[in-house]
């Protein structure tokens, strides 16, 4: 009896000590710090004497090779290329840090390392919401934070701008009126960090309608995407010449639509499965971008600019 009573306290000691042992790992574990500074404060010293001497000044045609490391290419192009295009030009402001949402912070906090990759797929299993993987170097983990991001728990947006042609000289309205929500990767707007009826598992649904230039006019398409990373999402096509609604297969997400050359694939920078393609990190690069821009400023040409600087940054 006594060597049955000298058994069980010996397991129930080596069950404790396991759990202090895992206590203790816990306890000693790397915290998050989140979120990151694009620079170190050596960078950031460098970046503020650059500015002494650049800030405020006008990049235009003239002298636009001066910053010509700094800028897309496609950009320097349109710039450079005023026979074409035109004069346009653009004013170099400070750097300033734009943080994430109060509530992006806290779900990263809360999730971090419980997203994972699933080694079949390459597509993300356990996504919650926040970034899912925030101090990662990984090609594949990047794409995903970059395909999980979070544009606003719910919002409706007005993009308008024009579609000019330098060659042929003539230029159209654009006009697109956008509708998102997010039912499950909530961050800031209550419920979070789902809404509490979604029996459907959706992630996110996404509304288009196309008001000009006349050619797409009234065309409209509605996407679900699902939380199930490996499910195909559903994409309606309202096409008013026929008076049709065309429910696009998952083999048409990547024609082109709407008489553009992009595809459903393509909002976003890239709205379609990660798995589908292969990603390399080729490192950081410093770049003049669209930021703290006033609207209101703009003018046709400065319109075209900006939607091009906004686009390659994605």
């Amino acid at each position: 009896m006594d060597e049955k009573k000298g058994m069980k306290y010996k397991k129930i000691f080596y069950l404790f000590f396991c759990a202090f042992l895992l206590l203790l790992k816990t306890s000693f574990a790397k915290e998050l710090v989140y979120p990151f500074s694009c620079y170190t404060e050596s960078e950031l010293a460098a970046v503020r004497a650059w500015e002494r001497e650049w800030v405020g000044k006008k990049i235009d045609s003239a002298n636009a090779a001066s910053v010509k490391e700094y800028l897309p290419d496609s950009f320097y192009q349109l710039i450079t290329t005023t026979h074409k295009w035109g004069e346009s030009w653009f004013v170099i402001v400070p750097y300033q840090q734009i943080l994430p949402t109060p509530g992006t912070i806290t779900f990263t906090k809360r999730f971090y390392g419980k997203p994972k990759i699933d080694p079949g797929s390459g597509e993300i299993l356990d996504f919650i919401a926040g970034v899912p993987f925030p101090d990662t170097t990984d090609p594949l983990e990047m794409a995903h934070n970059f395909r999980c991001r979070n544009f606003g728990d719910s919002y409706t947006s007005k993009e308008e701008g024009f579609i000019i042609d330098g060659k042929l000289h003539y230029d159209l309205a654009l006009e697109i009126n956008n509708n998102m929500c997010f039912f499950s990767g909530r961050t800031d707007k209550p419920p979070v960090p789902e809404l509490p009826h979604n029996p459907k598992d959706i992630w996110r649904a996404f509304t288009i309608l196309q008001k000009q230039p006349p050619e797409v006019r009234n065309i409209r398409i509605m996407e679900l995407h699902y939380k199930d990373r490996l499910k195909a999402y559903d994409s309606w096509f309202w096409n008013p010449t026929i008076r049709r609604v065309i429910r696009r297969s998952t083999s048409e997400r990547q024609d082109a639509q709407g008489g553009s050359d992009i595809c459903g694939f393509d909002n976003f920078g890239w709205d379609g499965p990660v798995s589908l393609n292969k990603y390399q990190y080729l490192g950081n690069k410093e770049l003049l971008l669209c930021r703290h821009n006033n609207p209101k400023k703009l003018t046709m040409l400065q319109a075209i600019v900006s939607v091009m600087e906004l686009s390659v940054n994605g």
